[in-house]
């Protein structure tokens, strides 16, 4: 009831194209590309992304984030629970996920972008994602910023030593780090170790696009 009504009050615009009615249209998603294999950064077991950060997808991706468009955000975080179930199984497979406990987190905005954007993008995705896997994992928040600096803006050295992050309690043994735009890597692998310190034993990186 409460999306019919936001529909009606906001009626929904797709990102790619700008086509009125629909949160993203058959055209736009068809023109979207898969990410490819992407080798793990430091501190994480895998990583997989969904989209290329190129064309329709830039915009669509760029539009999620910046504006955090809720319905969008769950729309593309659905399509992230494929992408989590197949890391999922793979850990089970090589016998090292049986009955682990698993969570799934996200690597947390700052706080100047959180209040700007009204809200976490990364978060959404990785609850939605958790929501629409067949596994079910448990999702929390583990992981805080120490910082207030966003990636974007930084000089080289600073983009490749990622964002201060620490987590928030000790972590379980298998961990699945959700973000939106995966362009270096820093961002996950400063996640993955905080997690590490925490008492993960494994984590896996999931992104919803990676920028060539």
């Amino acid at each position: 009831m409460l999306t019919r009504l936001l529909d009606t009050i906001v009626p929904p615009r797709c990102p790619g194209c700008g086509a009125d009615g629909v949160v993203l249209c058959s055209p736009c998603l068809a023109a979207l590309r898969p990410a490819g294999d992407r080798p793990p950064p430091g501190h994480l077991d895998a990583l997989v992304g969904l989209l290329r950060y190129r064309g329709a997808a830039e915009r669509v991706v760029a539009s999620a984030k910046y504006r955090h468009d809720e319905r969008l955000l769950t729309r593309l975080g659905a399509a992230l629970g494929p992408l989590l179930d197949h890391l999922l199984d793979e850990v089970v497979e090589q016998g090292s996920g049986t009955g682990v406990p698993v969570a799934v987190t996200w690597v947390p905005g700052t706080p100047r972008h959180r209040r700007a954007r009204g809200g976490d993008p990364a978060a959404t995705l990785a609850r939605s994602a958790a929501a629409t896997s067949a596994h079910r994992p448990g999702v929390s928040g583990l992981l805080r910023r120490l910082d207030d600096r966003p990636q974007a803006g930084r000089d080289r050295a600073g983009r490749s030593a990622g964002p201060r992050l620490a987590a928030v309690a000790p972590a379980p043994p298998l961990v699945v780090v959700v973000d939106d735009v995966c362009t270096t890597g820093a961002s996950v692998a400063a996640a993955g170790r905080a997690l590490r310190r925490a008492g993960a034993s494994s984590v896996l990186g999931l992104v919803l696009a990676v920028r060539d």
